[in-house]
């Protein structure tokens, strides 16, 4: 279980964070459009403005996509976010009610959004199906936090920690603790394709070690601290946070249900198979009697793709070893679990 770090929150960890700590939360993309135009909007190219819906890495043709992808990952619970989920606030609904509907009321639904769409009609369809609304309030509209506040669900805001806006946050958290909203969180700031030049026009600097913005960490430990006297909880999310554990554990969780019986899953969640390239069928079969005649039969052990043939890589390096014709190649290949494998590393033998 991931211990967050006592430096980077007091008070209580919103249930979707320790969700997503775990790996747990599917990730549900419901639109690239948004009527906000945020100049630090870190989405990419091909999600910014789009109308397409993705669950985690996965392109949603139908329902069926999203729930597959949750029971891949084995997820505990789903995170709504865009663009603004409410553009398509009646999808939204939609969604979330199916997730509720097949995975039980304890699968925990969280929802980001500027609010900029939030009234009292949209807010009342959501409380059924949302344990947890995530305002991004635009241009001190903080009104809509307010209004959530009458509703049956845990209400607060999630906000980039932009250089030089110390004291508006200072000010949003102790307008939060006024309302008696439960969390804010902190993201560390990031760069993008799509927002680089914009935070460069403003004298912003990039980590060379990660997609962090310069400055925006030490200003979201700074505060932490600040507000440690507010009833408030406080919590900054960092980059490498979501790389490092949110991304990595949800890979582990995805292999466990995704890897065949001759793939191990590493430390990092990704898939370890050999595969050994034979090139013509003759050498394929070749190689599949030395299979035959040195390793105890176990057809889950050996796929034949075409002239090339997977297995583990324990035994496509014996193999290696045992096999001495030149023209055949042996390799170890990773892969992350996802829906459409990405191949991450090859070592040929």
């Amino acid at each position: 279980m991931y211990t967050f770090p006592g430096e980077t929150y007091h008070g209580k960890i919103p249930t979707g964070c320790t969700l997503c700590a775990q790996g747990a939360k599917l990730v549900l993309f419901m639109t690239g459009a948004c009527l906000d135009n945020c100049y630090y909007c870190p989405l990419s190219s091909h999600r910014k403005g789009s109308w397409h819906k993705w669950a985690n890495e996965r392109r949603v043709i139908d329902k069926e996509d999203v729930l597959a992808e949750a029971r891949a990952m084995q997820a505990l619970g789903t995170g709504i976010t865009g663009g603004d989920p409410l553009l398509v606030s009646d999808e939204t609904i939609e969604y979330a009610t199916l997730l509720k509907d097949t995975f039980s009321e304890s699968h925990h639904i969280h929802l980001y959004t500027s609010g900029t769409l939030a009234d009292r009609t949209v807010l009342g369809y959501l409380e059924p199906v949302i344990d947890e609304i995530r305002f991004h309030p635009q241009n001190g509209a903080w009104d809509k936090v307010s209004l959530a506040m009458s509703f049956d669900m845990d209400v607060g805001a999630e906000i980039p920690v932009i250089p030089g806006h110390r004291e508006e946050i200072l000010s949003l958290a102790a307008y939060l603790d006024d309302i008696g909203a439960q969390f804010l969180n902190l993201n560390e700031l990031e760069y993008s394709e799509t927002n680089s030049a914009a935070l460069r026009r403003l004298g912003m600097s990039f980590s060379s070690s990660s997609n962090a913005v310069m400055g925006s960490e030490e200003l979201a430990l700074s505060l932490v601290n600040e507000t440690k006297d507010l009833d408030l909880s406080v919590h900054y999310c960092s980059s490498r946070f979501k790389d490092g554990v949110q991304l990595r554990e949800r890979l582990k969780r995805r292999a466990q249900t995704e890897a065949k019986k001759y793939e191990d899953i590493d430390e990092d969640g990704l898939l370890v198979r050999g595969e050994i390239e034979a090139g013509t069928p003759e050498r394929r079969d070749g190689v599949l009697s030395v299979i035959q005649e040195s390793f105890e039969r176990d057809d889950d052990m050996v796929e034949v793709q075409g002239t090339k043939i997977l297995t583990s890589w324990a035994a496509a390096q014996e193999l290696r070893e045992m096999i001495e014709d030149t023209d055949i190649v042996f390799t170890i290949v990773k892969e992350y679990p996802l829906y459409e494998r990405i191949v991450v590393e090859k070592e040929i033998l």
